[in-house]
């Protein structure tokens, strides 16, 4: 997930972390072709293998209300994990915002004091940190780490 763009005055909680999902695929469910959809940062549109299995990414931060946003859900895998809510904004002006949430192949961006620019996500799926300022300067956002898509081909 993304950051604000900017904050002016006010402080954003942290993004939240991309899904995650899990699944063995015996060959005879397999088509000729399947597609693989790899979602852009913070587009809110799913990771995909076919129509086996899809991860959310994690939703963007927002100052109106100043708390972290919720992580990406997953659905049609043999395991489905929720990526993490990033953190609340730290409350007051002076104390930053919010931690970016960590998924299972990344971490979010570290809290920030205010005035700094947001930390981005790394790995991959981790949501990005929230801004914080007061006054009228503008801070930028950043960004979540990107998406993946992995897949293993077994033979016995």
């Amino acid at each position: 997930s993304t950051g604000n763009t900017t904050e002016t005055d006010g402080q954003t909680g942290g993004g939240g972390a991309g899904g995650y999902t899990k699944k063995l695929i015996p060959v005879a469910s397999l088509g000729a072709t399947e597609t693989i959809t790899i979602s852009a940062v913070g587009s809110g549109v799913s990771s995909s293998f076919g129509s086996h299995c899809s991860a959310e990414t994690g939703n963007p931060t927002s100052s109106n209300p100043p708390g972290g946003s919720t992580g990406g859900t997953s659905t049609g895998g043999d395991i489905n994990i929720t990526g993490q809510k990033g953190s609340d904004s730290n409350g007051g002006e002076d104390l930053g915002g919010g931690a970016g949430g960590d998924s299972v192949l990344g971490f979010g961006g570290a809290l920030v004091r205010t005035g700094t620019t947001a930390n981005d996500g790394v790995g991959y799926g981790g949501g990005a940190s929230g801004t914080s300022t007061s006054g009228t300067s503008d801070v930028n956002g950043g960004s979540g780490a990107p998406a993946i898509v992995i897949v293993s081909e077994y033979y016995s």
